[in-house]
């Protein structure tokens, strides 16, 4: 059975995967701290199953070492999974309405951060609780969770989210919304930077389903733990603040200003008092070597390499309605079938991040007759993040596809991308398209043949339809002091899923 909430009691739980950068990432992760007891963190397994630890790249043994430590030794990149989500109070507690990927790449100390939206169509595999079946992305963690087997809802929200990447999800930490609030407290709060002013309506509580209006100041400001909360969960703007990007983008600048106040002021001795008392409101699968291994790693990390991308409806996916028994239901599909451009997207952003920085306009060229691939081209380089345009030229089209261009790491992701080949590595970046490149077929479904029932007892999450997104150079840096005023007047409607 299918049960919709209303909006005001989304449970949005946002930047909390941060924090556990912060609580796990940050205690342990950038200070090293980890000789404390088994009851500091509610882990999955045992926390000291692999202690034995020894973190440096050789070609003898520590190929050998266990968990996390290993994997940087080897120069492997570490995915980690955070999961947001309300906890107790909240309707549906144990949906993750944030979800983000922190990938890290030990040997270069560089980190890429993805944001995944909790309306993604998906397909969530068979569990212990349920069989296989169709519903949004948040609702993975919450069928094992609503069961008291938190260890569970992680398995299948990690299964999902590798499926969706193409990625393999070596830890997951999930935590609420009280864990979150109270960390940023007992740090005196965080400094960010709001980029444009903006307001937003808001849940007056946890308990009152009535409505404020919240408001954030351009500029640097202040934030205790409930004024980050509205920040990264503020969802009911006006203009470009109310996309998803735009609050995915301030939930990814929280996190970052949480770790540099803890490392400013040292407060990682303070937080440590805090970890037995929110140990019901954190989970993790991160043993403590694992955490002393991120600690290691932290040590080396270079903030200016930071990789920030998001998955939204202005680059690969759409917005779309699925059809229930009882309605429309609001729904985020992939312009194309299957997931595949979404993990070029993520293969971009981890082995081509200089193609960031590169930021080349790409010329795609092709025959008049194959004009239509060639715009479909343009199409998708656009969703990968790319500047593209297309020009038609004289003569026959080459059997396959071959790159040109002086802009090195987007020369090389293109010409993997469309199966070609590298040739003249200088001057502008020309895609000559070939005959053998197809475009990945549209995205199409039914509407009118419900899923199958979710075999989960919370309600799945309501959200109104997302609004256009800036684009990504146009994404704000976080930070606002908020203020709060009754706005009957601007309730969501209810009937959007």
């Amino acid at each position: 059975m299918r049960i919709f909430r209303r909006p005001s009691t989304l449970a949005e739980a946002l930047t909390l995967a941060a924090v556990l950068g912060v609580v796990a990432l940050i205690l342990f992760i950038n200070f090293g701290v980890w000789q404390v007891s088994r009851t500091v963190v509610a882990v999955s397994s045992d926390p000291f199953r692999d202690l034995p630890f020894v973190l440096r790249p050789s070609a003898d043994g520590s190929a050998r070492q266990p968990g996390l430590a290993g994997a940087f030794a080897r120069g492997d990149r570490v995915n980690l999974l955070l999961l947001g989500y309300g906890g107790a109070g909240h309707d549906g507690p144990f949906l993750t309405d944030s979800l983000m990927l922190v990938s890290l790449n030990g040997l270069e100390g560089a980190a890429t951060l993805i944001s995944i939206p909790r309306d993604v169509w998906v397909t969530i595999p068979k569990g212990k609780y349920n069989p296989a079946f169709q519903a949004k992305i948040n609702e993975a963690f919450a069928i094992g969770a609503n069961r008291a087997d938190r260890d569970e809802g992680m398995r299948l929200a990690a299964a999902v989210v590798s499926d969706v990447l193409g990625i393999t999800i070596e830890r997951t930490v999930a935590l609420d919304f009280r864990a979150f609030k109270t960390v940023v407290d007992r740090i005196g709060g965080i400094e960010v930077t709001v980029d444009r002013a903006f307001s937003s309506i808001y849940p007056a509580s946890e308990t009152d389903e009535s409505w404020i209006e919240i408001s954030f100041k351009a500029g640097p400001q202040h934030l205790d733990g409930e004024a980050a909360l509205r920040y990264s969960r503020a969802r009911y703007a006006d203009g470009p603040e109310g996309s998803d990007f735009a609050r995915s983008a301030r939930q990814q600048k929280v996190i970052l200003a949480t770790r540099d106040k803890v490392a400013a002021t040292g407060a990682a001795q303070t937080l440590l008092g805090l970890l037995d008392a929110l140990r019901d409101n954190v989970r993790t699968d991160l043993s403590l070597a694992d955490m002393r291994a991120l600690g290691e790693v932290a040590k080396n990390y270079d903030d200016a390499s930071t990789v920030r991308g998001a998955l939204t409806n202005q680059n690969l996916l759409q917005n779309y309605n699925i059809r229930f028994a009882d309605g429309l239901g609001f729904t985020l599909q992939p312009r194309v079938e299957g997931f595949g451009e979404v993990r070029a997207y993520v293969r971009r952003l981890f082995d081509s991040p200089g193609s960031l920085r590169e930021d080349p306009l790409v010329a795609v060229q092709v025959s008049e007759r194959r004009s239509n691939a060639g715009a479909q081209a343009v199409d998708r380089l656009s969703d990968l993040g790319f500047r593209a345009r297309l020009e038609v030229v004289a003569g026959d089209d080459p059997g396959s596809t071959v790159v040109s261009g002086g802009a090195v790491d987007s020369v090389g992701f293109l010409a993997t991308y469309f199966s070609g080949h590298r040739a003249d590595l200088a001057g502008a970046v020309v895609v000559r398209l070939g005959t053998d490149w197809q475009s990945p077929k549209p995205f199409t479904s039914s509407l009118g043949v419900p899923p199958p029932a979710s075999p989960t007892a919370a309600p799945r999450s309501a959200s109104p339809s997302v609004q256009p997104s800036p684009s990504p150079s146009a994404v704000p840096s976080p930070s606002a002091t908020p203020s709060t005023r009754p706005s009957p007047s601007r309730t969501p409607d209810p009937v959007e899923r």
